[in-house]
C-alpha cells in the first residue's frame, strides 16, 4: 500500500472552466466552459500554493442522449490545463463533476437519462469517457498529475455501488497507466470514509473528505434552510446557529469548533490506521457568510487539516468562494495583477 509520506501535501485551489456545460443554469456565473486562463495557474503558483483539481462535466464534450459520444476536440481545453500545470509547476487533479448517470448539482435542464448506480450501461459509458481522458496523459508524470473518481457520491448510494463504481474507473485507469494517483471521494456527499474500498487495499489511491460543515455558515446566502419556525438565522462562529445541511439530515445537531475536529480527526484518523493519504478536496464559504465568521472557521478548519497533515483544495481560487475577485462585505482587498486579493484570506491559507 502507498505511503503517505511518499505524496506531498498538496494545497490549492478548484478551478471550474470545464465545470459546467454552456446549457448549465451556473454557466450565466462561471467562466466560459472550455477555456482555461494562464493567469490562474501563475497567479497559485506564484503565491505558494502547489495544486489545482479540475472538476469536469462531460456535457461539455459528450451527449445526454448519446452516452457513448466523445467530441475529443473539445477536451483540447484540459490539455491547456495539464499545460499550464506543468509550466508552473503545480500538481493537476482530473475530476469528474458530472458522470454519465450522476452529478451532485442539478444544474442541467435535460436531467441524466439513466442511473450510474443501477444502471451497467451508464458505468459503461463512464468507463469509457475516463479512459478518452486518461490515454491522453498516459506520458504525464505521476508526480504532476492525479485523477480523482467522481465528486460526491450521496449518502443513498450503499458502499459495494459505490465501490463497483471505483473499480470500474481504477481498472480503466490501470490499464492504461498502472502508477498513477487516484482519489476517491468519501460517501454522503464526500464526509464519510469508503471503507469498502479502503479495505481493498487498492495501491496509490488518495482518499478526499469535504470542508462544508457547518454548511449554515458555509453556503449562507446560497442555500438556506430555514429553522422550524421559517427562520434563516445569521451564522456565528463560534457558537450560534450551527448546524450541518443535507449531509446527513437525520443529524441536524448543532455544530461547532468541538464538532469540527471531531470530523477531521476521524478522516486523520483513517489516514494514521490504514496508512492512506487523505486531503480535503473542496471548502469554502460563500461570499455572504459574516466574513469574521467566514475568516474563524477557515482558520480553525485548516488548523485541524494541518493537525492531521491533510492537505486542501479550495472550491474557486476566484469567485465567491475564493481567495480572489469574492466580493465579500467586509474584507479588505489588495490588486494582483488586476484581480482582488482578499488579503486575510490569504494569510490564513498559507499559514497551513
Amino acid at each position: 500500500m502507498v505511503k503517505r509520506s511518499k505524496i506531498e501535501k498538496f494545497r490549492g485551489f478548484n478551478l471550474m472552466n470545464m465545470f459546467c456545460s454552456e446549457s448549465s443554469v451556473y454557466y450565466a456565473t462561471h467562466d466560459s466552459p472550455g477555456y482555461f486562463y494562464e493567469e490562474d495557474f501563475r497567479m497559485i503558483s506564484e503565491l505558494g500554493f502547489n495544486f489545482v483539481r479540475i472538476p469536469l462535466s462531460y456535457r461539455i464534450w459528450g451527449k445526454p442522449d448519446d452516452l457513448f459520444y466523445v467530441d475529443e476536440k473539445k477536451l483540447a481545453a484540459l490539455d491547456k490545463a495539464v499545460e499550464y500545470a506543468d509550466r508552473y509547476r503545480l500538481h493537476i487533479n482530473i475530476a469528474m463533476h458530472r458522470a454519465p448517470g450522476y452529478c451532485v448539482n442539478e444544474d442541467e435542464p435535460i436531467p441524466e437519462p439513466t442511473c450510474l448506480w443501477s444502471d451497467p450501461t451508464a458505468l459503461s459509458a463512464f468507463r469509457h469517457h475516463f479512459h478518452k481522458i486518461a490515454e491522453r496523459y498516459v506520458g504525464v508524470p505521476e508526480e504532476n498529475l492525479s485523477y480523482n473518481i467522481l465528486n460526491e457520491p450521496p449518502h443513498s448510494v450503499s458502499a459495494l455501488q459505490y465501490l463497483e463504481v471505483c473499480r470500474g474507473i481504477i481498472d480503466e485507469i490501470r490499464s492504461l497507466d498502472p502508477k498513477r494517483l487516484i482519489s476517491a471521494d468519501g460517501t454522503a456527499w464526500g464526509c464519510d470514509p469508503p471503507f469498502e474500498l479502503i479495505r481493498h487495499e487498492e495501491p496509490n489511491i488518495l482518499y478526499s473528505c469535504r470542508g462544508y460543515d457547518p454548511s449554515s455558515l458555509t453556503h449562507y446566502g446560497l442555500e438556506d434552510v430555514a429553522d422550524a419556525n421559517g427562520v434563516v438565522h445569521t451564522p456565528v462562529w463560534p457558537g450560534q446557529n450551527l448546524y450541518t445541511v443535507g449531509y446527513h439530515p437525520e443529524r441536524n445537531f448543532d455544530y461547532g469548533p468541538e464538532q469540527l475536529h471531531r470530523y477531521v480527526n476521524m478522516w486523520g484518523a483513517v489516514q494514521k490506521i490504514y496508512d492512506v493519504p487523505v486531503m480535503c478536496g473542496e471548502f469554502g464559504v460563500y461570499k455572504k457568510a459574516p466574513y469574521d465568521a467566514a475568516l474563524s472557521f477557515i482558520d480553525e478548519l485548516l488548523s485541524a487539516f494541518s493537525e492531521n497533515k491533510i492537505g486542501y483544495a479550495m472550491w474557486q481560487f476566484r469567485g465567491p468562494f475564493g481567495v480572489a475577485d469574492s466580493e465579500r462585505e467586509g474584507a479588505h482587498y489588495e490588486d494582483f495583477y488586476g484581480h482582488k486579493l482578499d488579503t486575510k484570506m490569504l494569510e490564513i491559507l498559507l499559514k497551513y
